[in-house]
């Protein structure tokens, strides 16, 4: 075997292994937890949970005060917050097993990796509709 096929072996075999330690570091997080989910990711629900809380308040009092021409813009970022923390709860519902559940540990681990790249795209919509939000109620309360 040449040199360079050698080194492109060596290199998926320590790729392999890399993947296979962090599979067994989130398995092992998920199984110790006490909800079954991984810890960052209850810290995200949290979070998604309570800016929900926060547009719904919005959308309340927008409903309340009356509707505005100018207020058209905060009510979409106001709903796509909602609709991309509805969206974003529901992918981490997914991403729960049952407690000190070895088998079901496992197989949360593969649905998070499976939905890794779901949960970043929605993470960064959310990210995204809040810095928006956040900068039209500041332009509004100036």
């Amino acid at each position: 075997m040449d040199p360079f096929s050698a080194m492109a072996v060596a290199c998926n075999v320590l790729d392999l292994i890399g993947l296979a330690v962090k599979c067994v570091v989130t398995t092992k997080q998920v199984y110790s937890s006490v909800d079954g989910r991984k810890y960052e990711l209850a810290i995200v629900n949290d979070s998604a949970q309570n800016m929900q809380m926060i547009c719904k308040d919005l959308q309340e009092e927008q409903s309340q005060l009356g509707l505005a021409k100018q207020d058209e813009q905060l009510k979409e970022l106001v709903l796509c917050c909602v609709t991309n923390c509805e969206e974003l709860e529901k992918v981490l519902a997914e991403c729960t097993s049952k407690p000190r559940s070895l088998w079901g540990a496992g197989k949360t681990t593969l649905k998070l990796a499976m939905k890794s790249g779901r949960l970043d795209e929605l993470g960064k919509k959310l990210d995204s509709c809040r810095q928006n939000l956040n900068s039209l109620i500041s332009l509004r309360t100036k």
